[in-house]
């Protein structure tokens, strides 16, 4: 907040007198000439620059634990001493995020409306008929082998028979 203030008078102190303005701002005057010497000065630019050389080295796949230990490794470039809690508030203030992987999904369940239903082998699965002449089919996947057909109802799989 001291800051905010120091740059309003600062910018004012044109137009009106130092410590004219001081006194309605209510900021001491060794308060505002120290904001002034501090106030573009970014204490984690020099760590910001190596954040962003390692994570543009590694084409943005690097993420917040990837680069701390790559600042942290003492073979490497950098031999920085840094936390991976800094890393990622830094990293967050520059709006940089890893490249993350596509998630693969393997059809093993069908969605078809509310019917949620398990996938079945057909090729090599084993019926026999009931006294209804229904067939029946193996309690597990294992006995069913390993090819997977899906099962939207019993006619369709009557169709497949």
């Amino acid at each position: 907040m001291t800051i905010v203030w120091a740059k309003a008078v600062k910018e004012l102190s044109s137009s009106f007198p130092l410590p004219v303005l001081l006194k309605k701002a209510k900021l001491p005057k060794a308060t505002f000439y120290w904001a002034i010497a501090h106030m573009d000065e970014d204490p984690d630019a020099d760590i910001k620059a190596k954040i962003l050389e390692v994570f543009k080295e590694n084409k943005g796949r690097y993420g917040v634990r990837r680069v701390c230990v790559a600042l942290n490794d003492e073979e490497g470039d950098y031999k920085i001493k840094i936390s991976h809690g800094r890393v990622q508030r830094l990293m967050h203030e520059m709006g940089l995020m890893c490249l993350r992987k596509k998630e693969n999904t393997s059809p093993t369940r069908v969605k078809s409306g509310r019917l949620h239903l398990t996938l079945w082998t057909v090729s090599s699965m084993s019926t026999t008929q009931t006294r209804s002449g229904e067939p029946t089919f193996p309690n597990s996947l294992s006995q069913a082998g390993e090819r997977h057909i899906s099962l939207l109802s019993s006619t369709s799989m009557m169709a497949l028979l």
